[in-house]
């Protein structure tokens, strides 16, 4: 029997799947959708919510791994993720990485955990 990976990683991402689906709709894997700016916010949320998650299961035990790997299968979570994943991503960046990374200032870099946190006031959960 799977476990479930806990219910505040799992819920924003389930709470974003009609606005990502409705984004994403219409575009072939490999095609890059257009998230407007009403979207951005939830589709912005669920990715970091996916970061999230994905970083607990780094820090994991094997155990728990197989067991959050078993049900992000039967829930076909993952699969979505990469179906999305691959129709959000341009096919190439408007600006290189690289040069993005040099131009922040180190005071502008926000950690993961506070970003999410200020999706999450955003969307007054």
């Amino acid at each position: 029997m799977a476990i479930a990976p806990p219910a505040a990683l799992v819920r924003p991402i389930r709470d974003a799947r009609v606005t990502v689906d409705s984004v994403v709709d219409g575009h072939s894997v490999g095609e890059t959708a257009t998230v407007s700016p009403s979207d951005y916010a939830v589709v912005s949320s669920y990715l970091l919510s996916w970061k999230l998650l994905l970083s607990l299961f780094h820090r994991a035990s094997s155990e728990q791994r197989v067991h959050y790997a078993v049900y992000l299968r039967q829930t076909s979570l993952l699969d979505q993720l990469l179906a999305d994943v691959f129709r959000l991503l341009p096919a190439s960046p408007v600006v290189p990485l690289s040069n993005a990374l040099l131009s922040l200032p180190s005071s502008s870099k926000v950690g993961l955990c506070d970003a999410y946190c200020i999706f999450l006031k955003f969307k007054n959960c």
